[in-house]
C-alpha cells in the first residue's frame, strides 16, 4: 500500500465513530479509577465526590476525619470505612482495638501509597525500617533498634532549651510553630547525623531550606490525588533538587566515615549489613520522623497550655516543684511529674501528629474482627480516626489530661496511640516524650503564656496541608511573658 492510499483511508474513516471510542475508552478508565470494588461496598463508605473535593482543596487530613470519615463510620456504628485516595480505594481502621488487631496481623505487608511513581518515595526511599516487611524488616531492626533505644540524650535536648530560652529573650509575640521545627531540627541533626544545622540561629541555612522545599512540593494535592501525573507532567527541578539533597547527604556520609562519633549515623555506616542506599534511606525517614513530628507535638502542646492557663500554671507548679535548681534535669525527675505526662498524652491524642499508618495488603481474604478484607485492598490504622472515635474517647473534643490520671488512666493508655502500636511501633517513642518534656518544662520555668487577641487558632488548633498524614500547626503565635 503507497503512502497515498493510506492517508486516504485515514481520511476516509468515520470520525464521528473515533471520537465515540476514544469517549468511551476515556469513560471505562476513569469508572475503573473511581470504581468501588465489589468486595467492599458492604461497608460504610465515604462518598465520591465530596473525598476528591477535600484532596484537591488541600483539606487537612485531621479536618477530613472529623467531617467525613467518622461520622460514615459511626453512622453505623463501625470501626471501619472505605475512602478514595491516591487513585485506589483504602480501608481505614478509626478503632483502637481494631486496628492493634491490623498491626500485630502477619498476613499483611506494606504497601507504598500511590505507587512508586510518587515523589514522595524518592526523597524519603523506600528501603528504611519503616517501608519494609519480614526478614527486611527483622534485620533493621536489630541493627536500628539499639542505637535508637540505648540511650535518650537529655543533655542535648537541655542544652537546645537552653539556647532557645536564649534566642527568646523577654519573650513577646512569637512564632512558636516555627521555633519548635527549629529546635527539633537542631535535636535531630545531632543524634541521628551528628550534625549541628543551628537551625536555633540560622533558620535560613542551605540544607534547612532545600529540605523544607522539597517537603512542600512533594506535597502538592494535585500530584498526590492523581500520582500519574508524575509520569504525564514530571516536575524535573523537584527531581534535580532531590538529587541534589541526596547528594548533600551523601557527602555527609563520606565525612562521618572519616570521622565516626557517637550518633545514629556512624552507628548504621559501621554496620556491614546494610547497603548504601539502605543507609540513606534510614536516615531520612529517622530524619523526618524525629523532626516534623515532634514539631507538631510541640507546637499542640504550647498551644493547648495557652488555651487552657489552669493547666499551664499546675503543670508550671510541677516543674518547679522538681527543677528547683538550674542542673539538668533527669530521666528519673520526669517520672515525678505525671501531670505534665498526661498533659503530653493529651494534647498527643488531640493532634497526633503523624495522623495514620503504612497501607498494609494482603495476597489472600483476611479477617479483621469481623470483618474480610478481600485480597489487595490496601488497608490502613487511621490513628487520628481511632484517637477522636467517641466509643473510645468520650467528649473527644475536649482537652482533659485526667483521661490519663483517674481510675480509668490504665484503659485510656490502652488506647493511646499516637505512636502506633504492637512490635512495629515507631521505636523513636521515648526519644520524642522526653525531648517534649524537657523543652516544655524548660519553658513553664521560664515564661507563662497566652494566645494572642488576633489568631485563626482561637476556636481550635488548625494545621496545615500534609499529603503525608501529618498534623502540623501552622502561623501559630504565642505571647509569652518572661517569669521575674
Amino acid at each position: 500500500m503507497s503512502l497515498t492510499d493510506l492517508i486516504t483511508q485515514i481520511l476516509n474513516v468515520n470520525v464521528p465513530a473515533i471520537t465515540a471510542l476514544a469517549l468511551a475508552y476515556l469513560g471505562a478508565s476513569i469508572y475503573k479509577i473511581f470504581r468501588c470494588p465489589p468486595g467492599l461496598r458492604h461497608l460504610p463508605r465515604v462518598p465520591l465526590l465530596p473525598t476528591l473535593l477535600s484532596l484537591l482543596r488541600g483539606e487537612t487530613e485531621f479536618d477530613r476525619v472529623n467531617r467525613l470519615l467518622l461520622p460514615y463510620a459511626t453512622m453505623q456504628s463501625e470501626d471501619l470505612v472505605v475512602v478514595w485516595a491516591f487513585g485506589t480505594w483504602y480501608v481505614h481502621v478509626v478503632g483502637a482495638q481494631l486496628g492493634k488487631e491490623l498491626m500485630e496481623n502477619r498476613h499483611v505487608q506494606k504497601a507504598l501509597p500511590g505507587g512508586p511513581d510518587m515523589l514522595f518515595w524518592r526523597f524519603v526511599g523506600q528501603k528504611s525500617i519503616f517501608m519494609i516487611d519480614g526478614e527486611q524488616w527483622k534485620k533493621h531492626a536489630a541493627i536500628m533498634r539499639p542505637v535508637i533505644t540505648r540511650r535518650i540524650p537529655m543533655d542535648i535536648f537541655w542544652s537546645l532549651s537552653q539556647r532557645l530560652i536564649e534566642i527568646m529573650g523577654k519573650g513577646g509575640r512569637l512564632h512558636w510553630n516555627e521555633l519548635a521545627h527549629r529546635i527539633t531540627l537542631d535535636a535531630v541533626g545531632k543524634t541521628v547525623i551528628g550534625y549541628d544545622f543551628k537551625a536555633l540561629e540560622n533558620p535560613d541555612g542551605k540544607l534547612v531550606k532545600l529540605y523544607r522545599s522539597i517537603l512542600a512540593d512533594v506535597s502538592h494535592p494535585l500530584y498526590v490525588a492523581f500520582p500519574a501525573l508524575e509520569r504525564l507532567l514530571p516536575r524535573r527541578n523537584l527531581i534535580s533538587r532531590i538529587d541534589w539533597f541526596n547528594g548533600m547527604l551523601g557527602q555527609i556520609f563520606e565525612e562521618k566515615r572519616k570521622e565516626p562519633a557517637e550518633d545514629f549515623l556512624s552507628y548504621i555506616l559501621d554496620s556491614e549489613h546494610l547497603s548504601e542506599e539502605e543507609c540513606r534511606d534510614g536516615v531520612v525517614a529517622m530524619f523526618m520522623a524525629g523532626h516534623d513530628t515532634t514539631a507538631g507535638a510541640l507546637s499542640s502542646i504550647v498551644y493547648n497550655f495557652a488555651k487552657h492557663p489552669a493547666c499551664q500554671h499546675r503543670a508550671r507548679q510541677e516543674v518547679l516543684e522538681i527543677l528547683k535548681d538550674e542542673v539538668e534535669p533527669t530521666i528519673d525527675d520526669f517520672s515525678k511529674m505525671p501531670f505534665l505526662q498526661a498533659c503530653i498524652h493529651e494534647s498527643m491524642r488531640m493532634n497526633n501528629p503523624s495522623t495514620v499508618t503504612m497501607p498494609r495488603v494482603a495476597s489472600v481474604d483476611t479477617k479483621l474482627g469481623k470483618y474480610v478484607i478481600p485480597a489487595g485492598v490496601p488497608v490502613l490504622w487511621n490513628m487520628s480516626g481511632a484517637l477522636h472515635n467517641e466509643r473510645d474517647w468520650p467528649d473527644e473534643a475536649i482537652f482533659n489530661p485526667n483521661r490519663f490520671l483517674d481510675e480509668d488512666a490504665e484503659k485510656s493508655l490502652e488506647k493511646w496511640i499516637p505512636f502506633g502500636a504492637g512490635p512495629r511501633r515507631c521505636p523513636g517513642k521515648n526519644f520524642s516524650l522526653y525531648e517534649q518534656r524537657v523543652i516544655v518544662a524548660a519553658l513553664l520555668r521560664s515564661y507563662s503564656w497566652e494566645l494572642p487577641e488576633k489568631t485563626i487558632h482561637k476556636e481550635r488548633l488548625r494545621n496545615a496541608f500534609s499529603a503525608f498524614a501529618l498534623n502540623l500547626p501552622y502561623e501559630l503565635d504565642i505571647v509569652f511573658t518572661k517569669l521575674s
